[in-house]
């Protein structure tokens, strides 16, 4: 099963999220919000917002910011 992990190219934050899921070994599809009209509505609709990182486990459980679960 792989998370999706909504970014945005110019966030450092994303980069140090990437880094710690390349950490714990957690797959992951990335999502920049910049890219397309609707992964930033994607994004909205999820946590109400356009912020990132936003990592959005297979079980639908959102997690704001980085780090292992």
């Amino acid at each position: 099963m792989t998370a999706t992990l909504y970014t945005r190219g110019d966030c450092p934050y994303c980069e140090s999220a990437r880094a710690a899921l390349r950490e714990c070994g957690e797959p992951y599809e990335e999502i920049d919000v910049t890219s397309s009209r609707r992964a930033e509505a994607e994004l909205r609709e999820r946590v109400g917002d356009i912020i990132v990182p936003v990592l959005v486990e297979d079980d639908g459980e959102v997690r704001v910011g980085f780090g292992c679960a």
